[in-house]
């Protein structure tokens, strides 16, 4: 339910699989949410203990797209989306909630929620909450749909 007004903002960078997971959490909502497009620099190729709660990992065109009003929520999968994560709920002041998909890789303390896949291993924490597989965006509906549109095509 992408909407630009939203105050649910769901990072999707250029990895599939994050994207995936970040959007499929905030499909699963049920809220309206923006969908915020990240681009890297050189940058982002820094470890997050470095790169801290900054935007620097992002490219410009990126860090342009980031004004307030802020969101409510961030959702935000994969080590390179927490820099900038940690980077809005700063700027919100603090209004900001952080939900990360995987480990962010510093900065734990400061997710309201961190949603660890069992096969990355690491520790526990009283906001870590681990999960058996990946979000993804795969529903019974869009599978009816995929099944509806295939089906000529696969019928022999």
């Amino acid at each position: 339910m992408a909407d630009d007004g939203a105050d649910i903002w769901a990072l999707a960078d250029d990895r599939a699989g994050n994207r995936s997971q970040s959007l499929g959490v905030a499909d699963a909502l049920g809220l309206p949410y923006r969908v915020i497009e990240v681009a890297y620099g050189p940058l982002a190729r820094l470890p997050n203990l470095l790169l801290g709660a900054s935007a620097l990992g992002a490219d410009t065109d990126t860090r342009d797209r980031l004004a307030p009003p802020w969101p409510r929520l961030v959702i935000a999968a994969g080590r390179r989306t927490a820099p900038l994560a940690r980077w809005i709920e700063a700027r919100s002041g603090g209004r900001t909630r952080l939900c990360q998909i995987m480990d962010p890789g510093a900065g734990h303390a400061e997710f309201d929620l961190i949603a660890r896949p069992l096969h990355d291993g690491g520790g526990a924490g009283p906001n870590v909450i681990p999960i058996g597989a990946a979000p993804h965006r795969l529903t019974p509906d869009v599978l009816a749909a995929a099944r509806t549109e295939w089906a000529a095509a696969v019928a022999d």
